[in-house]
This record gives C-alpha cells, sequence and structure tokens, in this order.
C-alpha cells in the first residue's frame, strides 16, 4: 500500500502543476488514506478491530482513527480536512481552491515519510 500511497501523491502533484486542482485532492486524500492503511497494517491492526466482521478498510475507519498512527493529535486534523476536501472536489460543484491543496502538501507529504518508511 505504500507504493499506492507514494504513486498518488506524485500524481497529485502533477494534477496541480498542470492546473488540475480538483483531481490533485482527490489524489492527495487517496495518498493519505493509503498511507494510513498501511500504518495500520505495519502495526498489526486490521479492520475487523474496529468494525465487527470488516474485511476492508473504510475512510472512516482510518480517518477516524489516524491518532493512533504516530500518537499525534493534528493527524485526525489532517485526515478530516483531506477527506472533507476530498469530497468537495470529487462530489460537489464547487471547487477546492489551489491554496488550500497547495496547504495540506507539506503535511500529508511529511506524514507519508514518516509512515511510509
Amino acid at each position: 500500500m505504500k507504493d499506492k500511497a507514494r504513486a498518488n501523491l506524485t500524481a497529485a502533484r502533477v494534477l496541480l502543476e498542470a492546473g488540475l486542482v480538483d483531481p490533485s485532492m482527490s489524489r492527495l486524500y487517496y495518498a493519505l488514506f493509503q498511507a494510513g492503511v498501511h500504518a495500520m497494517t505495519i502495526q498489526g491492526r486490521k479492520p475487523g478491530d474496529f468494525v465487527r466482521e470488516a474485511k476492508d478498510w473504510t475512510h472512516a475507519s482510518i480517518c477516524g482513527n489516524a491518532n493512533l498512527f504516530l500518537n499525534r493529535p493534528g493527524d485526525s486534523w489532517l485526515f478530516r480536512r483531506a477527506r472533507g476536501l476530498r469530497v468537495q472536489a470529487d462530489y460537489t460543484d464547487s471547487s477546492v481552491s489551489r491554496r488550500e491543496v497547495e496547504h495540506l502538501f507539506p503535511a500529508v507529504e511529511a506524514f507519508l515519510n514518516e509512515v511510509c518508511t
């Protein structure tokens, strides 16, 4: 999953440079989500630990438990914010601002570098 996280981070950067802000935000969120799945996996956690009989990770399980990855309260905010912007980018008529994506990029990249080593 860490390779997919890195690939999505690269895709987010390329899309942002091309001026495709909403698709960039979508890929940036998925990079973060996949890094979260990787963190849970290396900690020995499974989807069923959070949702009875679950076999696959959900966005709610990953985003709602972001504080478990590196034991930092700020990560919960990062995951909630990125998920909210991804929903806006993918499912609403209003676009995400380039500034918001650029603001999140360093935090997402730092998180990936920490958990996907």
